[in-house]
């Protein structure tokens, strides 16, 4: 891992394959697509080989043709926006061989309509489709995600952040859920999204935990807020939960593969409406001319989440521009350029009876992104294809809330360094206004070069490619007046700061991939067998290999294995949290005359050090089972991951030996004279919150999915899904009892205990899915139920040991224990309580939830869906046996509808 070029290593092996051939008679593929409602000719049809990466595209009069293509057994598949997507199994032998393809209008009338997700053959991945997308009538990309094995189904809500959160039981660490998050890679038309730069947060001032939320909305060291993305314009969605290709990194928990629509197809408007929100949507893809196409896509949504609270609220305004051209006499180069520009802007305004407190705040955002993809099908030598992305973000974000700061007449100090110095009263009741000004910019290339070799009787679909990464804020940064500072408690400062100075990350990466298909002894088999090598700038490189392995044991039944090495990249928000600041007084002197008064305070500059941080890794493991016998499939896979290194926050104590001042002459009208030296020093204790590397998460369970083909007496099918989940989150660090120090009581104790961990929870989820779906092609009609049952519900905090590892004095000196010291007597005061009823099993009893969802087609063009979750309004009330305090369960009933017209 410490090599300074490993992949080099693989080099030879690329060579290798790339040059070892056997031969083998070639032939071509001619053919001509075909509408099959109007037999005529379709262009612009996008037809590949499946297993190579040898594509063409339909012309003007429906004909394409593939050149040098060994004879044997081929499946063609063809895909054009608007049309269902069709395979062309067919076998050749002959020099050239001709194929007619008949694409059929995607609509409900088909035989066969996809709503539900289908799994892959290589890896855990589910694919969901445009017709599964529509059905689920979704307002942005969290929604989707609910048909996947294992995930719960929710009301559309846009008033919170929506996280994605893949194989991990909910628990109630809500770091272990934000590094989920943030481990999960969305990709966006092969560019994929990055929030490292994200800056927009806030500093608690120990007035909260140190993984509390800033009062405004904000995925600061987050995952992406998936509500930015509107799934209208949406053609599919790939979801890979187990081992990604090395193409794929900066993740650990999987990876969201978002690809929009670019064609042509005629203009839509779609609306949809629920008791929370409105949406509208608009799109179009237009030809113009032989070889270039304009695609337009526009999304306006504003959501309330509580009506008759019109001071919070939401709002969506999201453009695409796409430009599809292709190059060369025979179309072998194909672009893409994209352009999206957006805006959110989440809100609470301030109540008008609320003359006292003045309470408000928002996060407005607004931004662009430039990108461009391309392919260019080279088709000489070794060398089969050409691939690029480029894409650049910018984004402004505005955060901004106040409140009234009441409390009694304190100093406060502008110093920005260490220094001594004389300070002022504040005011003891003022209107505290806070901004945050953020400008990420993030800028992302990527070059693979791909070749498909025959070796001995397999197949090898190599890659090769590289990525580049800069993630940057030139933001204002948090702002406020210093003598009006947001609350602050524990002699902790608090001060303006710029993102400017904040540097920029960097990361390289390299990858090798090689995708081998074959037989042996009968059987066929897959393998994905890849190397990657991340090299994150001044924070370390990490070295990924991944496997993925496919063998038809049976036929129709494989069995599935993988495992492999995936790592996130520390985001500016964990590497630079800013300074902290400690404001002591060391001489306070308030008198009645305001020219008599003297405060004079020492201010501590504390840089939390991250250099020391390293990628957070996964290690994932996972073995399947799969079986395709007709329209009959089913999936059930067992997975392993271990998370270590994960970013968090936590609260660290320093010691400080702070000058105590005193007053020599007191003359009267004037400030008191002090004396040149301090008359004592005193020791104090001080509290801040900083980024930690010390997160993990142990992750296991089992996914399953059954599709059930549909019983003609009764037209409907079903798909059965679910998983067991098993989540252990803990912390591997140190952790000081800060609560010593903040009690009010005792702010200067002689000893803080230093204690190994601070947080050990265990948490389990057991959920099935049973979806019926009933169609009726002959009048366009499609209905589907879901029951979802939580069969197991319960959660736990390991046992945590009440020894201590080490303590601190008022100083600052730390004095390490061993466990034979931690356990004499002289330290029984330094042991902590542990409560015996987090330690037992806290389960709540089974769940069920009931859904329907229609959707109808009026002829071609028009349709009306509607959808009602919790339709039976069961919301149980659960007691919680540790704090007795009532919640209940279930999303409240809640309905929508959708009206869609082709134009």
């Amino acid at each position: 891992m410490r090599n300074k070029y490993p992949f080099l290593a693989l080099l030879p092996l690329l060579l290798l394959l790339c040059h070892t051939t056997v031969a083998q008679t070639r032939g071509a593929i001619t053919g001509i697509v075909l509408s099959a409602d109007t037999q005529e000719p379709l262009a612009d049809v996008m037809l590949q080989l499946q297993g190579t990466d040898r594509w063409a595209i339909s012309n003007t009069d429906g004909q394409f043709r593939f050149e040098g293509v060994p004879y044997g057994e081929a499946v063609l598949q063809a895909k054009r926006i608007g049309y269902a997507t069709k395979l062309h199994t067919l076998q050749f032998s002959q020099p050239e061989t001709q194929v007619t393809v008949q694409l059929e209008v995607n609509s409900l009338a088909l035989k066969e309509v996809q709503i539900t997700a289908t799994e892959a053959k290589v890896g855990s991945t589910s694919m969901i489709e445009r017709k599964a997308i529509e059905h689920v009538q979704p307002t942005n990309l969290a929604d989707v995600l609910q048909l996947l094995p294992g995930q719960l189904a929710t009301n559309p809500n846009l008033s919170v952040a929506q996280q994605a959160l893949l194989r991990q039981a909910p628990t109630s660490d809500p770091e272990a859920a934000r590094m989920n998050a943030l481990g999960t890679a969305i990709v966006l038309d092969n560019v994929p999204l990055s929030n490292n730069a994200n800056l927009q947060s806030n500093v608690t001032i120990l007035n909260s935990g140190p993984t509390a939320l800033p009062p405004f909305s904000s995925v600061a060291g987050r995952g992406m807020d998936l509500r930015q993305i509107p799934a209208e314009n949406i053609e599919s969605v790939e979801v890979i939960r187990g081992i990604p290709s090395a193409r794929h990194g900066d993740l650990t928990s999987g990876a969201v593969l978002v690809n929009t629509r670019a064609g042509a197809f005629r203009p839509q408007l779609r609306g949809r409406f629920n008791p929370q929100m409105i949406q509208t949507a608009f799109g179009a893809g237009f030809k113009l001319g032989d070889r270039d196409i304009l695609n337009i896509e526009a999304d306006l949504t504003t959501a309330q989440d509580e009506v008759r609270n019109p001071t919070e609220r939401y709002q969506r305004l999201s453009t695409d521009l796409k430009w599809t051209r292709f190059w060369l006499p025979e179309r072998q180069l194909s672009t893409t350029t994209k352009l999206m520009l957006y805006g959110t802007l989440d809100q609470q305004k301030q109540d008008p009876n609320d003359l006292r407190y003045q309470t408000r705040h928002y996060a407005n955002d607004r931004g662009l992104l430039l990108s461009s993809n391309g392919r260019w099908q080279v088709g000489t030598g070794w060398l089969q294809q050409v691939q690029y992305t480029l894409s650049g973000s910018y984004s402004q974000q505005d955060s901004y809330f106040q409140d009234l700061v009441t409390r009694d007449i304190f100093p406060v100090t502008d110093a920005m360094h260490n220094t001594t110095k004389v300070a002022r009263y504040g005011e003891s009741e003022y209107l505290n206004t806070t901004s945050v000004s953020g400008k990420p910019l993030n800028l992302y290339g990527r070059l693979e070069l791909n070749a498909v070799r025959e070796l001995l009787g397999t197949r090898h679909r190599l890659s090769l490619g590289s990525e580049w990464r800069t993630d940057a804020n030139f933001g204002d940064g948090r702002q406020f007046d210093p003598t009006r500072p947001p609350r602050q408690n524990y002699s902790a400062g608090d001060r303006p700061r710029s993102y400017r100075e904040v540097p920029p990350l960097h990361q390289l990466a390299f990858y090798l991939e090689d995708q081998i298909s074959g037989s042996m002894l009968n059987k066929n088999y897959l393998l994905q067998i890849g190397l990657r090598h991340d090299n994150i700038v001044h924070y370390g490189r990490v070295l990924a290999p991944r496997l993925n392995a496919s063998l038809e044991i049976l036929p129709a039944i494989w069995l599935r294995a993988g495992h492999g090495l995936t790592s996130k990249a520390p985001p500016l928000q964990f590497l630079y949290p800013g300074n902290r600041y400690f404001d002591f007084v060391n001489f306070n002197y308030y008198a009645r005359n305001p020219a008599e008064r003297l405060v004079v305070m020492t201010t501590y500059v504390i840089e939390p050090q991250t250099r020391h941080f390293t990628s957070a890794t996964s290690a994932k493991n996972e073995v399947g089972l799969d079986f395709r016998r007709g329209d009959w499939s089913g999936t059930v896979t067992f997975f392993s991951e271990k998370l270590r290194n994960g970013y968090g926050m936590r609260r660290e104590l320093l010691g400080f030996i702070m000058p105590v001042l005193y007053a020599v002459e007191t003359p009267e009208g004037q400030p008191p004279v002090l004396a040149v030296d301090p008359n004592r020093k005193q020791e104090a204790f001080g509290a801040y919150d900083t980024s930690a590397n010390t997160g993990n998460s142990n992750n296991t369970g089992i996914e399953y999915s059954l599709n059930i083909p549909e019983i003609r007496a009764i037209r409907t099918s079903f798909n059965i899904n679910g998983a067991w989940l098993r989540t252990n989150s803990f912390d591997s660090g140190e952790f000081p009892d800060f609560n010593r120090v903040l009690s009010a009581s005792n702010q200067n104790p002689e000893r803080v205990p230093v204690y190994r961990t601070g947080r050990d929870v265990v948490s389990e989820r057991l959920n099935t899915s049973v979806r019926l779906i009933h169609r009726i092609p002959e009048l366009r009609f499609v209905f589907s139920a879901l029951a979802q049952t939580i069969w197991i519900d319960r959660n736990k905090s390991n046992d945590l040991s009440p020894y201590p590892v080490a303590y601190i004095k008022p100083g600052g000196e730390v004095v390490k224990l061993s466990p034979e010291e931690a356990m004499q007597d002289e330290y029984t005061n330094l042991r902590r309580g542990i409560g015996i009823t987090y330690s037992t099993w806290e389960k709540q009893p089974p769940l069920w939830l009931f859904n329907v969802r229609l959707t109808k087609e009026w002829g071609k063009g028009y349709g009306f869906s509607f959808y009602a979750n919790n339709f039976v309004a069961h919301r149980p009330y659960y007691q919680s046996p540790r704090t007795n305090t009532f919640s209940q369960r279930n999303p409240v009933l809640f309905f929508g509808s959708e009206l869609h017209i082709t134009l």
